[in-house]
Parts: structure tokens; sequence; C-alpha cells
């Protein structure tokens, strides 16, 4: 006989859009919800086809707080309608082996399916390795990775949301392209794996920073799969995943991390027990000034607009003074890129220089600014690597300018 579903209450998370879904066990009893339900049951209950997700915590006096489905303009873009759950459910049926009928899963059939427990996977004296479905959305691609504890990365398929030249990625579009890649990225990542719902111990997913509506949508769709798969979820930091990532592929003991990519710019070092931020950004990082200047020079996004100012970068012949602003170990990129963004229209237009000159201009000026606060915080760490990690660590220029410093210690 198949143990009974765990009961479930939504409660706020950091923010009221992103639900937490968690058993009467670890409930509180004045969280409970007023009917014992699946989530999967609940939002088929009560989420009408063109409804919003989003959830609203009404407080009933003080002993009850209830769970409401509403229209939020915050959680438009995560729609999770009739046909977006069939989906997820034939995408179970299809992996599981359960029944593909959308009414017979929900009335029955799910109580039949094998709860997460130790039984279910090999002891300990079989050494199974631990597996783990993960999933990315915190910005313009979506990507859903099969790994193994050890760092094995056995598949990664990825889709990235591609906007005109002149134009940035808005969360609502960014949100509907990650919903629509989700379900085909889940099965792909599963095949070229080659691994069935049986080898995977736990669910990972990108908990944050990261953009709001993104972030939703890998959310809400591993909280649904941790129901029909009684797999556990595992909340990931965005910030110090990029960060182990970095230490697993390249074997790096204790470094100086320079984190550099569209949303974060930061130095960051392990010190006292945890990792602490020694130096960053005091304004916009350093993959969002690059990529705005790309909207200037109306550079493609494909495939980032980043990539493409290093390759223009590299035809560039001379270099034109920025302004050059290190604060004590922090930086700032929002008066660089004001003062290149209004006399970049005025210099090309007079001959004066080329796009590929300003791309080389700034790509210097910014990464002479990263690569001096990272010295600093190697000295006052005592610490002799740098790990770069981000999407801006692709950059091949502001490796060899990293290399070149750290091999002169």
């Amino acid at each position: 006989m198949s143990p009974p579903l765990p009961t479930l209450s939504a409660t706020y998370e950091n923010t009221p859009l992103i639900p937490r879904f968690v058993t009467n066990e670890q409930t509180p009893h004045h969280f409970s919800h007023p009917h014992h339900c699946s989530f999967i049951e609940f939002l088929m209950l009560h989420v009408p086809p063109s409804a919003q997700l989003g959830f609203l915590m009404e407080k009933k006096g003080n002993k009850r707080i209830r769970a409401n489905v509403i229209r939020n303009q915050y959680a438009s873009t995560s729609r999770l309608n009739t046909c977006d759950l069939q989906a997820l459910l034939l995408l179970h049926a299809s992996t599981s082996g359960q029944p593909t009928g959308v009414h017979g899963v929900i009335s029955g059939d799910i109580s039949g399916i094998q709860s997460f427990t130790s039984s279910n996977h090999a002891s300990t004296s079989e050494m199974k390795r631990m597996i783990a479905l993960g999933f990315e959305g915190s910005a313009n691609k979506i990507g859903v990775g099969v790994v193994t504890l050890d760092g094995t990365i056995l598949s990664n398929p990825r889709h990235t949301y591609i906007t005109p030249p002149g134009q940035g990625f808005l969360p609502r579009e960014t949100a509907q392209h990650h919903f629509q890649h989700i379900l085909p990225l889940i099965k792909e990542a599963l095949e070229t794996a080659q691994i069935t719902l049986k080898d995977i111990d736990c669910l990972c997913y990108t908990k944050g920073p990261g953009m709001g509506a993104p972030l939703q949508v890998s959310a809400i769709v591993v909280r649904v799969l941790s129901q029909l798969w009684k797999i556990p979820i595992v909340g990931v930091n965005h910030c110090v995943a990029h960060i182990e990532m970095g230490r697993i592929v390249t074997g790096a003991d204790d470094p100086v991390v320079l984190y550099v990519s569209g949303g974060n710019t930061q130095v960051i070092a392990y010190s006292e027990g945890r990792y602490r931020i020694f130096g960053e950004t005091i304004d916009i990082a350093i993959g969002n000034c690059l990529d705005r200047f790309a909207r200037v020079l109306m550079l493609s996004n494909d495939p980032s607009p980043g990539y493409n100012i290093e390759q223009l970068a590299k035809k560039g012949e001379k270099f034109i003074d920025l302004p050059y602003v290190v604060k004590g170990m922090d930086v700032s990129f929002s008066g660089i890129l004001s003062y290149i963004e209004a006399t970049a229209e005025e210099k090309l237009k007079n001959n004066d220089c080329t796009p590929a000159d300003l791309c080389y201009s700034l790509q210097e000026t910014l990464f002479a600014m990263l690569v001096e606060i990272t010295e600093r915080a190697m000295a006052h760490c005592d610490k002799k690597d740098v790990l770069i990690v981000g999407g801006v660590g692709c950059n091949e220029r502001l490796k060899i300018l990293q290399h070149e410093r750290v091999a002169e210690e």
C-alpha cells in the first residue's frame, strides 16, 4: 500500500509571488490550508485557464492564513493554465509510466506513485552516485542540466532568448520564452543523460538572485515535478553556484573569486568560515555596462552583446581615454557608460575613431579596474589564485589581463 500523500500549505518565501510548499509536519498549525490536497490538485481546482499564477496570503483573524489565487500584474508572465498543467502531467506520464489522462492522474493515480524514501534508492553499500536535475532561468537563458555529486555533467541543454539589436530583454517576454522551452529541455536533458526518474536524487533550481519573472518559471515547474515525481527540492544561490561550479571545474582550492556577469560584479573570498565580499560595483554590473553600450552601436545580441563587443574590440587600434573610477575596493561603471554613450555618436560622426576603437577602449578601462581591485583582495587575503566566474568571465581579454597580473605576484 502506498504511503499517503503529504498535505500542503502555501507560505511566503521572500516574495508572495513565489510560494513555498511544505508538508503539514513542517508547517505551524496556523499556516494549514483549509483543503488538504496536492499542489497539482490545488492548481487544477483553483486556477482557471486564463488566470495568471500568483499567491496572496490573506489573514483570517490571528488564527489562520488562506491562500488565494489572484490576478497579479507582476506574476503575469507565469501563466500555468490547464494546457500547461496537462503538458507537465504528460511529461510525468511519459517518464514514469503513469496513465496520461489528466483526470485519472489527479483523481487517483498520483497516490500510486512511490514517495521519495531511502528504500527506493540503492543502499550506501552499493555506492550509488547521487544525481541532480537542475533548472537555471535567472536571466535570458533557460537551461536544464543533469549532474552528479562529483561534478560530472551528464547533459546540459539550454536555450537563449535573443532580442533584436538595440534592445534588451524584458522580464515578461523572457519568462514567456522560458515557459515555452522548459518542457522540451527537460525531456532532452533526461534523454541525453540516459537516466530515468529512479536515478534522480534531487531537483535543484536557481532560487535567486536574478530577474523575478524568469525565476518564477523554473521555481513553479520544479515544484510541480517534485510533487509528481516525489523527489526533494534543493534551492541554489545563484552566486555561490557560480563559485562552486568554477572550483569543481578548475580544481581551485581557495582562490580569490572575481564574479562578473550581467547582474553582478564582486570580488569574493572565503574567509573565517564564509564567503565574504571584499569589493564590488557600487552601481551597475560590468555585463550590464557592456550590454548597454552594445545597444548604442546596434550590435547583435546573438550569441550575446558582450561577445560581439569582444570580437569588435580585437580590431581596435586607437585607445580613447575614459573615466577610471576605483573607490577603495569598489568600482563604478555608470559614469563611464554615460560618458561613452554621450561621446560615441559625436566621435563616430567626426571620424575621430571607429566602433572597434570604442569597444577596445571600454574593455581595457573596465578590465583594468577589475584587475586592480582583485589584486588588492589577493594581497589582503594572502591568496595566490584567482578564479573568474560569470558570463563576462568568458572574455579572453579579461582572462589574459588577470593571468598577467597573477603571474607577476
